[in-house]
């Protein structure tokens, strides 16, 4: 069986992991709530069986603390209950055995969870600061741009968001009289639909650029 733990990061990120997996596999099942809720239910996830997670880091967050976080990851093991981290793929649980394989001849038997204990907290550390490093490239990424004149964001006024923007300038600008054209702005608005604001708008934006731009729709 597969199971798919959403963290509360998730939630605020409006992240797309559980809707993918979903489609990925069909049989996947959600493990909604708190970190209790999770915990409850992995202890009757039976051995064979795997929990996905978004990011090792995001899970980190919702325990309430590390040592928490590396209890449930150590009973999940020893079950042989697999867990896997979708954007952090190294501190899954195959990944770590399969690292502690490497030395394991040379470790007593009865040390041996004490070594794969310390190997998650290690890799729980390198996920944090893969997604601080992450955090800090973006960081950097937008002050970058906006050292080089780059507007971050959606301008003030701005009409990117409307699909309708180049057809209604194009009819302002070839009936307008501002620009040549027969009708009045009321007009316009009027015939058009075009609520006041709105007119208004497109018409600033029409008097600061170039008219060349657009296909002027004749009226008939």
């Amino acid at each position: 069986m597969r199971y798919y733990f959403k963290t509360t990061h998730e939630d605020k990120r409006n992240n797309r992991t559980w809707q993918n997996l979903k489609y990925l596999f069909k049989d996947v099942n959600l493990i909604d709530g708190t970190v209790d809720s999770l915990i409850d239910i992995s202890s009757s996830i039976e051995q064979g069986d795997t929990i996905y997670f978004s990011d090792f880091s995001m899970l980190k967050d919702d325990f309430s603390s590390m040592n928490q976080l590396v209890d449930f990851y150590m009973d999940c093991y020893k079950r042989g209950v697999e867990l896997c981290f979708i954007n952090t793929p190294g501190c899954d649980t195959k990944n770590i055995e399969n690292l502690f394989s490497i030395f394991k001849s040379f470790i007593d038997k009865e040390d041996r969870y004490k070594y794969i204990r310390n190997i998650v907290n290690i890799c729980g550390d390198c996920a944090n600061n893969g997604r601080n490093m992450a955090f800090d490239l973006k960081s950097a990424s937008l002050q970058l741009a906006k050292d080089n004149g780059t507007v971050i964001g959606k301008r003030k006024g701005s009409l990117t968001n409307d699909p309708n923007v180049e057809k209604i300038k194009s009819i302002i600008l070839s009936s307008a009289k501002t620009f040549g054209g027969k009708l009045s702005d009321k007009e316009i608005m009027e015939q058009f639909d075009i609520k006041r604001t709105t007119f208004y708008k497109y018409k600033k934006h029409l008097k600061e650029e170039k008219p060349i731009k657009y296909n002027v729709i004749k009226l008939s």
